[in-house]
C-alpha cells in the first residue's frame, strides 16, 4: 500500500464488502421496483402505499448494514473491552487522522447511499426536507463511532447509549415537521447548526478517548469503571457450586447474552415507548400494538447475535474455551434454549407490567374498551382462554425468533448465517410486494373460493415437506425426544388458538383449517434436528450423524402429514355449494332434511354483511330436525359480486332463485338477524305463499334508523350505502307480513350488567338507546297477529353467538308448531323461554 491511510481504507473495504453488496442490493431492488411502480401502479393509492412500506424497510436494512461496515472496533478479552483496534496504534499516523478517517468514510458512505435513495427510489417527494435528514444521518454516523470507541469497556452501557442516541436522532429529525412547535430555536436552520455542533463535539470526544487509549489510559482504570465494579462486587452473587456442567453452561449463556432481551425491553419501554405513549395519546390501539411489538422486534434483532457461539464476537467459529468444556453438544444447545426462554419470559413479564401501568394511569382506554367489549360478546365463554393462549403464543413466537437460527448460527459458515437473513428479508419484501400489487382486478379474476383452495394446497405441501424432512433429520439426530414434546405442546397451543378464534380472524367456512396449517408451520422442527450436527461440525470439524431409534417420532410425523393433507383438501368446503342466480354464484350451506326448511339471513349494513358462519352455532343443531339453509349474499364471504342496485328486493329475488336451484322446496321459516330482519320481511312480502314463519333476532327497525339519523346523522356512512339502506327500509315498510304465520321477535337488552371497563359515555349511550330500540320493536309487533315478543338480557346484539341455545329452542318450537298445524298463539309479550 502507498500509505497508512490507503491501508486503513482497504481494511475497511475488505471487512465490509459483503455488507456493502447487501446495501447496494437493497438500493437496486428498490430502484427497480420504483421504476415498475411508477409506470404500472401510479394511479393505485393502496399499491403505492405498500411499495412505500417496502422501500422504508429496505432503506432501514441498508443503513443498518452500512453502520455495520463502519463498526470499526476490535475485541480485546485481556482488557475486557471492545473498542478502537489497538494494533493500529503503532502506525505512524496521528490520532486525529486515525479517528477522522473512519468517521469521514462513514459519513461519505452514508450520504452517498442516502443520495441514491433520494434520486432513485424516493422520486415522488415522499421525503420532505431531504437536506435536513442528510444532516441528521451524518451527525448520527459520527455519534455512532464516537460512542463505540468512548464506551469500549461498557457493553451494556454502550447498547443503552446507542439506543438512546438512535431514538434521540429520530426525535430530533421529526422536530421541523411538528406544526405545534413554532419556536425559532426549532427552525431547520437553527437545528442544522445545533446538530452540526453536536457532531463536532462527538468527534472531539471520540478523538480524546482514542488518544487516551493509545497512551495506555484505557477506561478500565477510570474511577467510574472502578466504582461500577465495586458496586457489582458488593451485590449478592452466586456462591454455591453448580450441580452439573450443564448448569454452569446455562449460567454462562445467561450472563453472556441471555439478559439482553429483558434489559433492552426495559430500556425501550422506559425511554422510548413510555414517552411516545405519554405525549401521543390519539390512538391507544396503535400504542397497544407498539408495546406488544417491543419484545418481538427485539427478539428478532438480538436473536441474530444470540444464535452465534459467542454473542459479542463476529467470528462464527466455535471458541476453544467453549470447545474444551465438559458439556455435550446437546447440553450446549439446551443451555442456549433455556437462556433464551428465561429471557423471553422476563421480557414479557415486563411488557405485561408496563401494560398494567399504561392502562391504569395514562392510556385513553375508550377504544380499547370498546374492542374488548365486542371481543367478549363474540366469545362469551372462551375469551379468557383465547387471551391466555394469545399471550403464550406471542411468547413462543418471540422465543422462536431468538433460537430458530441456531442451526446456521452454530454451523460456523458465514454463507449460511448471512444467507438466512437475506432470505428472511426477501420473503418479507415479497409478501409486501404481493400485498401492494394485489387489487380489485385480481380479486375479480381469482374468486375467493379458488384463492382459499390455492392457499390451502400451498400450506399443506409446505407442512408435508416440513414433516418429511423432519422425519429424516430426526432419524439420524441425537436430539432428545422431550424437545419433540415441547414442539408438540407449542404447536397444539397455536392450533387451539386457531380453532377458538377463527370467527375473529377470518370469514370463511371452516377457516380454522388454514390457521391450523399455519400453526403446524410456525414452530421450527427441521432446524432443531439439524443443529446438533452443525454444532458438532463446528466444534470438531466433522459431521456426526447418529442413527436413532425414534420410531414414535417417525410415525407421529407421518400421521401429521396425513392430517395436513386432509386440512389442505378442506373437506368442510364440500358441505356447501355454489348456485348460479343469474350470472353470479352464491355460496350456500344446505344441511338436514325435512319441512319446513329454515332459511338464515345474516345481518350487517346495506347489501353487504356477515358470512354464513354467523350461524355455525345454530345451524348444525337444527339440521337434526329439518332442512336448514345459510348463504352468503352477493359480494359477501365467498359469493361473487352481484348486479346493482343491491336493494332488498334484489337480494330477496336472488335468495328465492338460489333456494329453487339449490333443491330446497318451500315452505320456509325465515330467520333474520339485525339488518337481515328487513330482508326477510321483503322476502315474505314477495313470496307470501312460500313463507311459513318468521324469526327476527334483534332486527333493525326503519323507525329506529330515522330516529338515529335525526339525532346523530349518517356522516360515518357513504352516501351510496345510505341510499341502499333507505331503499331497503322503504321496501320492508311496504311489505306486508303474511297472515296466519307465526312471528317471533327477540330483542337483546343485554348484557344484564355492563362491565366496569366500558366508558361512561358508552354506558350513557346504551341507557339512552335501549328503551328506544325496545319501543320500536314493540310498536311494530303490535300490528302483527300471531306474534310473540321475547326480551333477553343475557346477550347483546349477537344473539346467535352469545345465546345459541335460545335461538335453537325458538326455531325448534316454531317448526314443531307448523308441523302440528296448531293455531298460533295470540299477540303477547313474553319473557325469555330459555330462562
Amino acid at each position: 500500500m502507498g500509505s497508512p491511510i490507503t491501508s486503513l481504507l482497504w481494511e475497511i473495504w475488505q471487512k465490509g464488502r459483503r455488507s456493502f453488496l447487501i446495501v447496494l442490493s437493497c438500493l437496486g431492488v428498490s430502484a427497480l421496483l420504483n421504476a415498475v411502480a411508477i409506470g404500472t401502479f401510479h394511479a393505485h393509492a393502496g399499491a403505492m402505499e405498500f411499495f412505500s412500506n417496502v422501500f422504508g424497510i429496505l432503506m432501514v436494512v441498508s443503513f443498518l448494514f452500512l453502520m455495520g461496515i463502519f463498526n470499526y472496533t476490535e475485541a480485546n478479552p485481556a482488557r475486557a473491552w471492545n473498542g478502537f483496534p489497538y494494533r493500529l496504534f503503532i502506525l505512524p499516523v496521528p490520532t486525529s487522522q486515525l479517528v477522522a478517517l473512519p468517521m469521514i468514510s462513514c459519513v461519505f458512505a452514508v450520504e452517498l447511499v442516502y443520495l441514491g435513495w433520494i434520486k432513485l427510489v424516493w422520486t415522488r417527494q415522499q421525503i420532505e426536507r431531504p437536506e435536513w435528514i442528510a444532516v441528521v444521518f451524518a451527525a448520527y454516523a459520527i455519534f455512532y463511532l464516537s460512542t463505540l470507541w468512548t464506551l469500549a469497556p461498557f457493553r451494556i452501557g454502550r447498547l443503552i447509549a446507542l439506543g438512546l442516541g438512535g431514538a434521540s436522532s429520530v426525535a430530533v429529525a421529526c422536530l421541523p415537521y411538528l406544526p405545534f412547535l413554532n419556536s425559532v430555536w426549532l427552525s431547520e436552520q437553527r437545528l442544522i447548526l445545533i446538530v452540526a455542533g453536536g457532531a463536532i463535539g462527538a468527534y472531539f470526544i471520540g478523538w480524546t478517548a482514542v488518544a487516551r487509549q493509545r497512551r495506555g489510559c484505557y477506561l478500565r482504570r477510570l474511577g467510574v469503571k472502578e466504582l461500577f465494579f465495586k458496586i457489582i462486587d458488593a451485590t449478592p452473587g452466586r456462591t454455591k457450586d453448580f450441580r452439573s456442567p450443564s448448569g454452569a453452561q446455562f449460567w454462562f449463556e445467561w450472563r453472556q447474552s441471555g439478559w439482553l432481551l429483558p434489559v433492552c425491553s426495559f430500556i425501550v419501554l422506559l425511554f422510548i415507548v413510555a414517552p411516545v405513549t405519554w405525549f401521543a395519546r390519539n390512538d391507544p390501539v396503535l400504542d397497544l400494538v407498539r408495546i406488544v411489538a417491543v419484545p418481538v422486534i427485539l427478539g428478532f434483532a438480538i436473536g441474530k447475535g444470540f444464535i452465534k457461539p459467542v454473542f459479542w464476537s463476529a467470528n462464527l467459529a466455535f471458541p476453544t474455551f467453549l470447545g474444551v468444556r465438559p458439556v455435550s453438544t446437546y447440553e450446549f444447545m439446551a443451555a442456549k434454549l433455556k437462556a433464551a426462554a428465561v429471557g423471553v419470559i422476563y421480557s414479557w413479564l415486563l411488557v405485561f407490567a408496563f401494560l398494567a401501568l399504561w392502562l391504569k394511569f395514562w392510556a385513553k382506554t375508550m377504544d380499547i374498551n370498546r374492542y374488548f367489549f365486542t371481543f367478549r360478546q363474540v366469545y362469551p365463554h372462551s375469551w379468557l382462554l383465547i387471551t391466555v393462549l394469545l399471550a403464550l403464543c406471542l411468547m413462543a413466537f418471540t422465543w422462536k425468533l431468538m433460537v430458530a437460527g441456531l442451526w446456521h448460527g452454530l454451523s460456523g459458515r458465514q454463507l449460511l448465517y448471512y444467507g438466512s437473513f437475506v432470505l428472511q428479508l426477501a420473503f418479507l419484501v415479497l409478501a409486501l410486494l404481493i400485498a401492494g400489487i394485489w387489487d380489485e382486478t385480481i380479486n375479480v379474476a381469482i374468486s375467493a373460493d379458488r384463492l382459499i383452495t390455492i392457499v390451502s394446497a400451498v400450506l399443506a405441501l409446505g407442512v408435508v415437506g416440513k414433516f418429511v424432512m423432519a422425519a429424516v433429520v430426526w432419524r439420524v439426530s441425537d436430539y432428545p425426544r422431550r424437545n419433540f414434546i415441547v414442539w408438540g405442546a407449542l404447536t397444539a397451543s397455536l392450533a387451539l388458538l386457531a380453532i377458538l378464534s377463527t370467527s375473529l380472524v377470518m370469514n370463511t367456512y371452516r377457516a380454522e383449517h388454514l390457521l391450523i396449517l399455519l400453526a403446524l408451520l410456525a414452530m421450527p422442527l427441521v432446524r432443531p434436528g439439524l443443529t446438533p450436527a452443525m454444532l458438532v461440525r463446528n466444534r470438531n470439524g466433522r459431521f456426526n450423524w447418529i442413527r436413532q431409534n425414534n420410531k414414535a417420532i417417525f410415525v407421529s410425523l407421518f400421521l401429521l402429514c396425513g392430517i395436513a393433507i386432509v386440512l389442505g383438501l378442506d373437506l368442510g368446503r364440500f358441505n356447501f355449494k355454489f348456485v348460479d342466480v343469474g350470472g353470479h354464484d352464491l355460496r350456500m350451506l344446505v344441511m338436514g332434511r325435512g319441512s319446513p326448511a329454515v332459511v338464515f339471513e345474516t345481518g350487517a349494513r346495506g347489501s353487504g354483511g356477515a358470512p354464513l358462519e354467523d350461524w355455525e352455532k345454530v345451524q348444525p343443531e337444527l339440521s337434526c330436525l329439518t332442512a336448514t339453509v345459510s348463504y352468503d349474499r352477493a359480494g359477501v364471504g365467498l359469493s361473487a359480486p352481484g348486479p346493482a342496485p343491491r336493494d332488498a328486493r334484489q337480494i330477496a329475488q336472488e335468495l328465492h332463485l338460489a333456494l329453487q336451484r339449490g333443491g330446497v322446496p318451500p315452505p320456509y321459516v325465515l330467520v333474520g338477524h339485525s339488518f337481515g330482519g328487513p330482508f326477510i320481511r321483503v322476502f315474505a312480502g314477495m313470496y307470501p305463499g312460500e313463507t311459513a314463519g318468521m324469526v327476527l333476532l334483534d332486527p333493525t327497525q326503519e323507525e329506529f334508523i330515522e330516529w338515529e339519523d335525526k339525532r346523530k346523522g349518517h356522516a360515518d356512512i357513504k352516501d351510496s350505502d345510505w341510499a341502499l339502506i333507505q331503499a331497503g327500509f322503504r321496501e320492508a315498510h311496504a311489505s306486508a307480513v303474511p297472515t296466519n304465520i307465526p312471528v317471533v321477535l327477540v330483542t337483546a337488552m343485554g348484557p344484564r350488567v355492563i362491565p366496569a371497563f366500558v366508558p361512561e359515555k358508552d354506558k350513557a349511550e346504551l341507557e339512552l338507546v335501549r328503551p328506544v330500540w325496545l319501543k320500536y320493536h314493540s310498536q311494530w309487533l303490535a300490528s302483527i297477529p300471531h306474534s310473540q315478543h321475547i326480551v333477553t338480557k343475557e346477550s347483546g346484539h349477537g344473539i346467535m353467538l352469545a345465546e345459541p341455545d335460545l335461538v335453537v329452542k325458538i326455531i325448534r318450537q316454531m317448526v314443531e308448531q307448523i308441523r302440528n298445524s296448531t293455531s298460533p298463539s295470540p299477540n303477547q309479550t313474553g319473557s325469555n323461554p330459555g330462562k
